[in-house]
């Protein structure tokens, strides 16, 4: 069985290198592009995204100017697939170093009910979102009482509600500026810099189409709701040396655009820090200091004898019965190797995050993950090859394969139900990446390749064999205490983690939706949950095996794990809280990326909370010496 799996693993490594060509998405901003003057550089149009909802819009669906061979998809990351934010080819002509004035796009007729589109977009806040060399565009706000600032993405237009002179006014009009750092030694153009300020241009008072753009400012573009509207677009490009911000820092502008929550941020970290420390030493001293007195008995025995002590206290009583094997094993392996997966990869998102990877390239957070997610798919194999000769599960294939395929193919599967139901309310198409997607297909299978890979390990290095022997006949469980039942025991084991990262949570899901940078920070706070997902899940198998209970295999998954069920009910109180409108597509959205997210720190709480309450099984029992 075991060598059916490495002819699988090399089956499947063959396989997606055949295909792995055709369908790929690469990690930008790595490293920089050097770009020659005179040469043309892409300007890519994306979604448009709103501050109030969470949903995309296609920007095209609007009636604007479109490229001359047509709309292509320059989509790159995971972000823009997962979240809808699909970057496409723009009618703008940029060349490097080059000066453009007032250059035409195109002229187009706005009947009413277009017009009426552009209306409920702008009333909804939705901005369109520009990217060059990786950089989105950002546009400066002048007037704001604590001086310069800047938003991301460039507003579609404004509503002037006052006297006569009110109505819908387009921003047809955009006056572009790059700025660029010259490269050492080569001397091409390094892009450091995007910005847009929009501008309201009625083009049909200039005289026979001639005259500069800027002159015209007083005179904007209103949208006619009744009859239709002739609306020229146009643009404007400024290059701009900045010889003091270089390349490897030119995201730190885009961290500085939330830095006012850095303060709240910190503060949070630290009461988070605050209640770990001081439940870590509640809960240590407790648990130790029981355990202290036993152990020392223990080691005063000078011949080993120590049955006369295995009276005295619960956890010694079960040492026949504590490794005994649970049920639904094979879903206890691929729960727990699932959740060493995503544990993995989010290590790896911690230490991109520490050394500013994250901020200095603009790669972004769930490409960093999800690639993590499948260059650490071997932890996985390793852990569900290693768990499985523990538990002492059967089917071995079995096990390999659910633990391979079981996490993608169902988030896979949500994300494609879901782009089905909603693909007519939302025009962005939210959801590319699901089944029928060859690249997701080649994804699982380089995944699943190196779970088998993975577990090859397992066979070489196995964990040690449990301290104690099993007996024949199992010992009857008395009555458990109401605290140690299985529903109250879970739902409280989950409520604590909880407690020290509830705060941050806002701002994680607003990360999410509202697209701000956040990057060290909610890392930090989520590790703090996974430490007392680790004490929480010690503590609770302490207790029920003391109450004479060995069967914790599971509890101890299932008591960090609840966390989820807290993170997506905090989740629901956030889209009540925060959306001005609910609309179908905009809470199945939501609900499924929320459900995603909690279902993914569940596994990883779980695979936390289990090992470490294997190892402290482990430990407490290597000191009783039974035959």
């Amino acid at each position: 069985m075991r060598n059916i799996s490495s002819r699988l693993c090399w089956g499947l490594v063959i396989s997606s290198f055949f295909l792995s060509p055709s369908y790929a998405i690469w990690l930008p901003g790595l490293f920089p592009i050097k770009y020659t003057e005179g040469g043309s550089i892409a300007l890519k149009m994306s979604s448009l995204t709103s501050s109030d909802k969470h949903t995309s819009a296609n920007y095209y669906e609007l009636n604007v100017c479109r490229p001359p061979g047509g709309v292509l998809d320059r989509t790159e990351t995971i972000e823009e697939l997962l979240f809808g934010r699909r970057a496409m080819s723009s009618p703008y002509n940029v060349e490097v170093g080059e000066t453009t004035n007032c250059a035409i796009l195109c002229t187009r007729t706005v009947f009413p009910d277009q017009a009426q589109q552009f209306r409920d977009r702008i009333k909804g806040k939705f901005r369109v979102n520009m990217l060059v060399d990786g950089l989105p565009a950002v546009q400066p706000d002048f007037l704001g009482a604590m001086g310069r600032r800047a938003q991301l993405g460039v507003d579609l237009g404004y509503i002037d509600t006052g006297g006569d002179g009110g109505g819908v006014f387009l921003y047809n009009h955009l006056n572009i500026k790059i700025s660029f750092h010259r490269a050492h030694g080569t001397g091409g153009f390094q892009i450091v810099g995007f910005e847009v300020v929009p501008v309201s241009i009625d083009h049909s008072a200039r005289l026979d189409g001639q005259g500069p753009c800027v002159s015209l400012t007083s005179s904007p573009q209103r949208l006619n709701m009744v009859e239709a509207t002739t609306v020229t677009w146009s643009y404007s490009v400024v290059w701009e040396e900045n010889r003091d911000l270089h390349w490897r820092d030119r995201w730190n502008g885009y961290a500085r655009l939330t830095g006012h929550q850095v303060d709240v941020h910190w503060l949070s970290l630290g009461t988070s820090l605050a209640v770990i420390v001081v439940l870590t030493v509640v809960t240590g001293y407790i648990v130790a200091s029981s355990l202290r007195a036993d152990i020392r008995r223990l080691r005063r025995e000078p011949d080993g004898d120590n049955s006369g002590d295995l009276d005295e206290t619960g956890w010694k009583l079960v040492h026949g019965d504590v490794f005994r094997r649970p049920v639904a094993r094979v879903a206890l392996c691929v729960a727990v190797a699932s959740g060493s997966n995503l544990f993995a990869a989010l290590l790896v998102g911690f230490l991109f995050a520490l050394a500013d990877v994250l901020l200095t390239t603009g790669v972004g957070t769930l490409t960093v993950l999800s690639t993590a997610f499948i260059l650490c798919s071997p932890l996985a194999g390793y852990v569900a090859a290693q768990l499985h000769d523990v538990v002492g599960a059967r089917r071995y294939m079995v096990c390999l394969v659910s633990t391979a395929f079981a996490y993608p193919f169902s988030m896979g599967v949500l994300l494609s139900v879901l782009h089905r139901t909603s693909g007519e309310a939302s025009p962005a198409h939210f959801f590319p990446l699901g089944p029928t997607q060859p690249g997701f297909y080649v994804s699982v299978m380089v995944h699943a390749a190196l779970v088998f890979a993975g577990a090859r390990l397992a066979r070489r290095y196995p964990l040690p064999p449990p301290p104690v022997q099993t007996s024949d006949f199992p010992r009857p469980v008395p009555p458990q205490p109401a605290y140690l039942r299985p529903v109250p025991l879970v739902l409280l084991g989950g409520l604590l983690p909880f407690c020290t990262v509830f705060y941050e949570m806002y701002f994680v899901l607003s990360s999410m939706w509202h697209h701000p940078s956040f990057y060290l920070f909610g890392t930090l706070a989520v590790f703090f949950f996974f430490i007392m997902s680790a004490e929480v899940s010690i503590v609770a198998v302490y207790f029920q095996l003391c109450c004479e209970n060995y069967r914790w295999w599971w509890r101890a998954f299932l008591v960090p794990a609840s966390v989820g069920l807290y993170v997506f009910l905090f989740a629901m109180y956030w889209l009540i809280s925060q959306l001005a409108t609910l609309q179908w597509s905009t809470i199945m959205l939501f609900l499924v990326h929320a459900f995603i997210l909690s279902a993914s720190i569940s596994l990883i709480a779980g695979f936390i909370g289990f090992y470490a309450s294997l190892a402290f099984v482990y430990v407490i029992y290597g000191f009783l010496k039974v035959d």
